[in-house]
């Protein structure tokens, strides 16, 4: 793929420069919107069209996968088209309005990674400034007199804005649900509207519509929010896609989200209305529209199962697919939990047994191993609202058991409980987080005494860990020339992406330098990293942790 700008690095590679602040505009004066620096560079708002196009290449290159509904060249064609020396038109506003939402929103998405000064050289956006310009041009020019593609897509990176947002959901509501409107006042529900349009035109309409359908679902299940599409028309073609492989893991989410059908997701939202968290769930069954039978629940668990992840997509795709996958895995079995559906008897691969939380975390688990911790992040916030949906099922599993079963030994779904809140704990944020619910499953997890996991869910649950300096002194005071032979060895032992130690030869702090490097491994290369660390510091080389254990990974411990 080839990039927007030359100047834009990939997110693991190193930059000795850091952020700078955005230049301050005087709240007394409207800066221009379209023009030229003192250098002869055209800018948009208050920046350089190069600092604008970076944050275009970081969506192509990293966002297009689950947000697959702008064409980038088309818009970077557009927007250097534009007469900067002129005043702006209404055409141009489009555009500029277009541009400072997908900048504002990747600007919000990239605060949850921690390494997010590296995707940025240079001095970057202020995002709430340019949504607030986008916002005011779109009144001054009137946008909804005549809506467009374009116009829509504006109004969903509006919404992805907000959605990041702390307090914010109110109004990602309302952008979400103007780029509905605007959707079904232009037809896109109906077959008939892309009879005399292009074989582009149509692609591109049909991934609008199924993104606003996508995220419409995932807002239903987690605030409420009333669904009014459905999957009415063909997906997205493969054979259409001028990035099929960018595009395939956003089919696989569209056919995850397609599995209930609309009557599911208008259930939960009538039933949401009675009661908190999960309780609205006990009443599912209730309404005669919905059918009230352990074999529609067992299906949708199947064709849920049908969802693959393919290996050729990109990582935060699969992370993607594979949370949503487990996350409605687990409301799935909670429909059942609260109506009274599951036999206590049946094993815990069973769909309706009350074990089955413990499966379905432990595959997800094992299915995410591999992965980085970048590709977590990379998804935003609500990561941790579906990884607490998980942990809801292990907490609610265990505290049954216990009462249906004597001698119920809890010990290994504990230990996956543990380990499902350490990813939590990992990339909670303020923004969208369940407080009561997170409450609860930290209270649970801390009333019970298990033995800490080491390696990378030690590593993920860092911010409770009291000995943490003593782990980074002991790193620090091993850091030589052997050591480094041996982490080259042991775990970078990829020629081609080898780790560039020269770049830490002038750090002298323990925790930059373990995090530097911790930050580019998968989970299985930090138990390794973790071990290795272990055994160079004491003789006595340390179990792995429960995880690696139930993963079948000790052959790596030689244990």
């Amino acid at each position: 793929m080839s990039s927007v700008s030359s100047s834009i690095q990939s997110p693991r590679q190193e930059s000795s420069q850091s952020s700078v602040s955005p230049p301050q505009i005087n709240q007394h004066t409207s800066p221009p919107h379209l023009g030229f620096n003192p250098g002869g560079e055209p800018f948009i708002f208050k920046y350089p069209i190069s600092t604008i196009l970076k944050y275009l290449d970081i969506y192509q290159k990293m966002f297009y996968g689950i947000w697959p509904v702008l064409n980038i060249n088309r818009l970077i064609s557009q927007l250097i088209s534009i007469n900067f020396h002129e005043d702006m038109t209404r055409e141009a506003s489009i555009i500029y309005t277009q541009v400072l939402a997908i900048c504002g929103a990747i600007s919000m998405q990239v605060t949850f990674l921690t390494e997010k000064a590296k995707l940025i050289q240079g001095q970057g956006i202020d995002a709430e400034s340019c949504i607030k310009e986008c916002i005011a041009i779109r009144e001054k020019f009137n946008h909804k007199l005549d809506l467009d593609d374009d116009i829509l897509t504006t109004s969903l990176f509006l919404y992805e804005y907000y959605i990041n947002t702390s307090g914010g959901t109110k109004a990602a509501m309302l952008y979400l649900r103007e780029a509905i409107s605007m959707a079904q006042i232009m037809g896109l529900h109906d077959t008939a509207t892309y009879n005399n349009k292009t074989a582009g035109e149509i692609h591109r309409l049909r991934k609008l519509y199924y993104m606003l359908m996508i995220t419409e679902r995932y807002m239903s299940i987690e605030d409420g929010l009333p669904v009014i599409l459905d999957a009415c028309i063909p997906f997205p073609s493969l054979e259409d896609e001028e990035y099929p492989d960018l595009l395939t893991g956003f089919t696989e989410l569209l056919k995850l989200f397609s599995v209930p059908d609309k009557s599911f997701f208008d259930k939960m939202v009538q039933i949401r209305k009675m009661s908190s968290n999960m309780e609205f769930l006990s009443n599912f069954f209730h309404e005669s529209s919905t059918p009230p039978s352990q074999r529609w629940l067992v299906d949708v668990d199947k064709r849920l199962d049908n969802i693959k992840v393919l290996n050729f997509i990109s990582d935060i795709q699969k992370v993607n697919i594979l949370l949503s996958k487990h996350w409605m895995k687990s409301l799935n079995w909670h429909i059942a939990y609260k109506n009274g559906l599951l036999d206590k008897d049946s094993t815990e691969e069973n769909s309706l047994s009350l074990t089955y939380p413990k499966t379905i975390a432990h595959e997800f688990l094992k299915s995410v191993t591999n992965l980085p911790i970048f590709a977590f992040e990379s998804n935003g916030p609500g990561v941790v609202v579906k990884l607490l949906e998980i942990a809801q099922g292990l907490a609610d599993s265990i505290n049954d058991m216990a009462l249906v079963r004597e001698n119920y030994n809890s010990i290994p779904i504990h230990d996956t409980l543990h380990s499902i809140f350490t990813l939590i704990a990992k990339f909670k944020t303020e923004v969208t987080l369940p407080t009561e619910l997170y409450r609860r499953i930290e209270t649970m997890v801390n009333s019970y005494s298990v033995p800490r996991p080491i390696g990378y869910l030690e590593e993920l649950s860092s911010e409770s860990d009291q000995s943490e300096d003593n782990q980074y002194s002991r790193f620090r005071e091993n850091l030589d020339d052997d050591f480094i032979t041996k982490l080259n060895d042991s775990v970078f032992n990829n020629s081609q992406d080898p780790f560039p130690f020269e770049e830490l030869e002038n750090t002298n702090d323990p925790k930059e330098i373990y995090n530097r490097i911790t930050s580019r491994l998968t989970p299985q290369q930090m138990e390794t990293f973790e071990y290795l660390l272990a055994s160079t510091v004491n003789s006595t080389p340390r179990m792995p942790s429960p995880l690696s254990t139930q993963l079948g990974l000790n052959k790596q411990f030689n244990v």
